[in-house]
């Protein structure tokens, strides 16, 4: 019986369509984000006991946009740092004060550095004032004197000392022994240790790699070179007492007798001695050489 019943109440035809309303209350929206201006870090030259404020103001600059002498002029609401193009401004000497703008170096923690924002017109400014230390002809000894820290260029800078330091050390683990010896004699890095006996080639090789990655730069630029061969001859031969530098003052001979040349009393022997060796200009430059040449072979 209840079989029956549920079906007489059932409802005939097909099952009705039921239409659900699109909930259009929420509609996504666009990011409205945004990105924080980045900040330009100034900093002062001479440390001061105070805050600084430097005046956005300089006379006689030139103005890269027509290569005339310019004033630099920073004022509140008005967006050229140019005199020039500040014509159209009525403002009496009383606004003018009143609207010329400065950056503020902060003492104490954040040890005399300015913030700018990247987009204010105080960075174009500031980027050529004669205060900065940078530009030609700056006075770094003004209490105004400045510079601006770039992070981003000390970053590729710092990845190019890096780089040159890696290739110097490699380029000084390939040095031959013998050649490791006569570099070694020209930077100035001795190769008798402290009781006056030859040092072993691990300790020698151990202070040659420590100054290619301290000096990359000399060490590279002098690698190889002629002058450090013409060096390590005057060296030897002065050590093997083959020149005679004391004998006469102020001037080079040869054991022998032979004439070298004059010694300038500001100069050190050895110093001026590589410097005449290698004056390629002067014909008693050349013999000296060649007689170096010729006793180290």
């Amino acid at each position: 019986m209840e079989n029956s019943a549920g079906l007489r109440h059932a409802p005939k035809g097909p099952a009705p369509v039921v239409q659900v309303k699109e909930d259009v209350s929420f509609v996504p929206q666009p990011s409205t984000q945004i990105t924080p201006v980045k900040n330009i870090i100034f900093k002062l030259v001479n440390k001061s006991r105070g805050d600084v404020y430097l005046p956005l103001y300089a006379q006689n600059v030139k103005n890269p946009k027509t290569g005339q002498l310019d004033t630099i002029r920073v004022l509140k609401g008005v967006y050229t740092i140019w005199e020039s193009e500040q014509k159209d401004l009525k403002y009496d000497a009383k606004q003018l004060a009143k609207s010329r703008r400065s950056v503020k170096f902060e003492f104490g923690s954040k040890d005399n550095i300015a913030l700018v924002k990247a987009d204010d017109l105080a960075v174009e400014a500031m980027r050529i004032l004669p205060m900065n230390v940078e530009v030609e002809g700056a006075n770094k000894g003004s209490r105004f004197a400045f510079y601006e820290i770039d992070t981003e260029r000390q970053a590729k800078i710092d990845s190019e000392k890096r780089a040159r330091r890696r290739e110097a050390v490699r380029l000084a683990e390939g040095q031959t022994f013998d050649k490791l010896k006569k570099h070694a004699t020209y930077l100035r890095i001795r190769v008798l240790d402290e009781y006056g006996y030859p040092k072993i080639e691990r300790a020698l090789r151990n202070e040659y790699e420590d100054y290619a990655e301290l000096d990359p730069e000399k060490f590279i630029a002098s690698c190889g070179s002629k002058e450090v061969e013409v060096a390590f001859l005057i060296n030897k031969a002065i050590s093997d007492a083959k020149i005679d530098t004391s004998t006469h003052k102020g001037s080079a001979y040869w054991s022998t007798g032979g004439f070298i040349c004059r010694i300038p009393s500001t100069e050190k022997a050895y110093d001026y001695l590589v410097e005449f060796a290698m004056n390629t200009l002067n014909e008693d430059s050349k013999t000296f050489r060649q007689q170096l040449e010729n006793i180290g072979t």
